[in-house]
């Protein structure tokens, strides 16, 4: 009985102890916080002037909290939005990839070759029926084929891959919610 007590109390100690490192990330956004965000969601390249005006505060105080926002990761960059169709890739597709395995090895070969990939726009590692989720981008059909039957299927670590193609897009590039 003593050992199963133990057992549960360092169960329960562990499972404290990942919902504080899962928490850990997470910072209290007050109302100046979510007036200034909504603020940099609104034009991120307005002056600070005009986001400290917008936010109901002055420039100084923008500018700290920023800063804070920032260095704790709530803003983790500023970032270019390119339109892929102007550039020569219209065609979008989103593709299931299972893989033959799922350890580190296989994992990490299929995101290095993910990364490097230009067509590949997104990627994520998904739970359920496939192991990731690729949002590409390219010129046309024959592009996507070659991309998805030379390149993609090639790969010695995937084992099955489904696609879809993209008819039309709404919303696109959202942000988290500012409550």
């Amino acid at each position: 009985m003593a050992r199963r007590n133990l057992r549960e109390t360092n169960r329960g100690k562990r499972m404290r102890q990942a919902v504080a490192v899962a928490g850990a990330r997470r910072t209290e956004l007050d109302p100046s916080d979510r007036r200034l965000l909504r603020a940099l969601r609104a034009d991120v390249r307005a002056p600070i002037g005009a986001i400290a005006s917008a936010s109901g505060m002055t420039v100084a105080a923008a500018g700290r909290r920023i800063e804070r926002l920032r260095s704790s990761g709530v803003i983790r960059g500023y970032r270019l939005d390119l339109d892929p169709a102007a550039m020569g890739f219209p065609l979008h597709a989103f593709i299931q990839v299972g893989l033959c395995a799922q350890h580190a090895d296989a994992i990490g070969t299929f995101r290095r070759w993910a990364d490097r990939s230009e067509e590949v726009t997104d990627y994520w590692m998904m739970a359920g029926d496939g192991d990731f989720l690729l949002r590409v981008a390219v010129r046309d059909t024959v592009h996507f084929g070659d991309f998805l039957l030379r390149r993609l299927s090639k790969l010695g670590c995937v084992r099955s891959v489904s696609s879809s193609l993209v008819l039309s897009s709404g919303k696109s590039g959202a942000l988290p919610p500012v409550l």
